[in-house]
């Protein structure tokens, strides 16, 4: 689609400025222009990303994946940019698997988490739930789940809240209560995308000045998760010819120097 056509053009550009900045010392006359043209390329990269989300037109690599684990990590990443928010973990062990994308997901956990940051911007504290369903849980929703297994993620906030005008449009791509410089308003519009290409649901609850609740959920597999194991043998070094193939001509281009 144009996304993907798009982010091939930033691409070209990211790379040719990289290329240019490892020939040029900092003290160069362009160095700063080129560290800018490569960061808001990444920036660029990033954007499309999220549209790509949100239009669900992603290449997912899908395999069973543990929930619990993914959120422990990228919360306890997260926890490291907001000391002044407090996060709180309460993560089902027994939790069924979901046959996902982890960088999708990834991708979900980190939006909300921002989200949530954005809504406490002098500190707070941030729920993390996870649990195991049914379609039979699932009531008093808009829809009618699938029948079968779900495994529920819940994030809450106590942030400043929003009113009913904003929860109805929160999940519209470009919809954002920031300022014009200061977000896209397409990371919970490619949660939401995200969330439906995997056949889950996504609500929201919240009241102005009463923080917010996340309430993502997302079918459950009888598949087992399969553990990666860590390399431990030698890496075979030596010398050869790369074939580097694309079907853009840019990217030929860049791959070439």
């Amino acid at each position: 689609g144009m996304a993907h056509n798009f982010n091939n053009i930033l691409m070209s550009i990211m790379g040719n400025a990289s290329i240019m900045l490892l020939d040029i010392d900092h003290n160069h006359p362009h160095y700063e222009s080129l560290k800018n043209i490569e960061e808001s390329a990444k920036s660029g990269s990033k954007l499309t990303s999220q549209l790509i989300g949100y239009a669900r037109e992603g290449r997912y690599e899908v395999r069973p994946i543990n929930l619990t684990q993914l959120v422990e990590k990228t919360s306890d990443a997260f926890g490291t940019t907001r000391k002044d928010i407090r996060v709180h973990q309460e993560l089902a062990k027994d939790l069924w698997a979901i046959k996902a994308d982890q960088g999708q997901i990834e991708q979900i956990l980190l939006n909300l988490y921002v989200n949530a940051a954005d809504a406490m911007p002098a500190g707070g504290d941030l729920f993390l739930h996870t649990m195991n369903v049914t379609h039979k849980d699932i009531r008093g929703k808009p829809y009618e789940p699938k029948p079968g297994n779900y495994v529920l993620l819940t994030v809450t906030d106590t942030g400043v809240g929003m009113d009913k005008k904003t929860r109805e449009r929160i999940f519209d791509p470009f919809f954002t209560t920031k300022g014009l410089a200061e977000g896209t308003g397409l990371g919970l519009a490619s949660v939401y995308g995200i969330v439906k290409a995997h056949g889950g649901y996504i609500d929201v609850e919240s009241k102005k000045g009463k923080g917010a609740t996340f309430e993502i959920y997302l079918p459950a597999t009888k598949e087992g998760v399969k553990e990666k194991k860590e390399f431990t043998g030698e890496i075979v070094k030596g010398k050869g010819t790369v074939l580097f193939v694309d079907d853009e001509e840019m990217a030929l281009d860049t791959g070439k120097q």
